[in-house]
C-alpha cells in the first residue's frame, strides 16, 4: 500500500523507544510526548522537511501502523528541538506580585531577536503547558529582556 500525504499533513515514523521522553519523578507525564522522524509531507507544509525530527503530543498523532502515523503541521510542538515559527520555549521564573509582567528564561526560540538563555518579561495569557513544566508562548507576548 502506497500512501500519498495531502495538504498540511505530515507522515512520520516514531523514533525507537530509547529516544522517546521518559517518565521521571520530576517529569511524571513526559511520556505524553513522542519524537518522530518525518518521512513525507503534504504540498502545503511550509516549515517542516523530510528528515526533520518532530515532537508531538500523543493525542495529536493518528497511527496507521505500529510506529507509522500522521499529524497536521499545526500539531508539531518542536522541529529539531526548536519551537514553531513565532513561538518561544520558556521556563517560568518566580513572579513578582507587584509587577504586571512575568519573567522566564528562554530554553529555545525560532525568533532571531530572542536568544537561548535570555531572561525575558512577558504578559501571561495563552500558553501551551508541557509535561516538564515548561511552556510555549507566542513571541508577541514578550515585552523586553534583561541583561545580567
Amino acid at each position: 500500500m502506497e500512501i500519498y500525504i495531502k495538504n498540511s499533513k505530515i507522515l512520520f515514523e516514531l523514533l525507537p523507544e530509547k529516544d522517546q521522553p521518559k517518565k521521571t519523578a520530576l517529569k511524571p507525564h513526559a511520556d505524553l510526548m513522542k519524537h518522530a522522524l518525518v518521512t513525507d509531507i503534504g504540498s502545503k507544509v511550509e516549515d517542516i522537511n523530510i528528515g526533520d525530527v518532530i515532537t508531538l503530543y500523543v493525542t495529536t498523532m493518528f497511527m496507521i501502523e505500529k510506529n507509522v502515523g500522521f499529524c497536521s503541521e499545526r500539531d508539531v510542538i518542536f522541529t529539531n528541538n526548536i519551537p514553531q515559527k513565532g513561538k518561544v520555549h520558556i521556563h517560568r521564573q518566580s513572579k513578582n506580585p507587584l509587577q504586571p509582567l512575568s519573567n522566564a528564561v528562554v530554553i529555545n526560540s525560532n525568533s532571531p531577536d530572542i536568544e537561548k538563555g535570555e531572561k525575558v518579561f512577558y504578559r501571561e495569557g495563552q500558553s501551551m503547558q508541557l509535561p516538564d513544566n515548561t511552556e510555549i508562548i507566542s513571541e508577541t507576548q514578550i515585552y523586553y529582556s534583561e541583561l545580567d
